[in-house]
């Protein structure tokens, strides 16, 4: 998963996810570099921040595989559509308009154990759940289960859909109905018990909901 930052929030934004996953920040890569990845304590890394020249900030996920022409042709067979303009690696966009990204897999497979706190709770990033709009839900649905070969399974409230986490998969998905036209990706940082609690999330930067 990337995260990407426009250049006047690098800083802060990677200063954040460092503290929120107990991980260290990789010198620099690319041909500006604007790369670079979080190395967990243990485990293999799989979040990666990268500087963009455009405002706002959001993240995509990064589709690893064995053969890259063979998945992306996949992904286009399946309803994915090739991104405009020239790019080092596959962009693509599902269905319903997410972009995500086909690149080569190096046998990540061990996931970073849980962070400590000091207030005794226990986090991980571990979901994603993209907000789908309701006409393209099934579409969007049927394109990552057949993309992915992972079963989806019905969550706990009938607007959610969920593709748990496999024993080599660092982050689980979960799909849920959007009342906006385009689909939108929160982040959810699991936390046990006790939950963690609010000013130990704003303490990291964490904004609150609608600040």
């Amino acid at each position: 998963m990337f995260f990407y930052l426009p250049a006047e929030a690098l800083a802060t934004g990677c200063t954040f996810w460092q503290r929120v996953t107990g991980s260290t920040l990789s010198p620099p890569r690319g041909s500006r570099n604007e790369f670079a990845t979080l190395i967990p304590e243990d485990g293999d890394a799989f979040l990666r921040v990268q500087r963009v020249d455009r405002p706002g900030s959001g993240y995509h996920l990064d589709v690893h595989v064995d053969e890259i022409d063979t998945a992306v042709s996949q992904a286009l067979s399946l309803g994915a559509t090739a991104a405009d303009g020239p790019s080092p690696v596959s962009v693509l966009w599902s269905p319903a308009g997410m972009t995500f990204c086909v690149v080569a897999h190096h046998g990540e497979a061990r996931r970073p154990p849980p962070l400590a706190w000091a207030a005794g709770h226990r986090s991980l990033v571990d979901q994603v759940c993209v907000d789908i709009p309701p006409q393209v839900f099934d579409d969007e649905c049927d394109f990552w289960e057949a993309l992915t070969g992972w079963e989806r399974r019905t969550g706990s409230r009938s607007e959610f859909v969920t593709w748990p986490a496999l024993p080599a998969c660092h982050c689980a998905s979960c799909s849920s109905v959007s009342t906006t036209g385009t689909p939108t990706r929160p982040l959810a940082i699991s936390t046990w018990p006790p939950p963690m609690s609010l000013s130990s999330g704003i303490a990291t930067g964490m904004p609150q909901s609608g600040s």
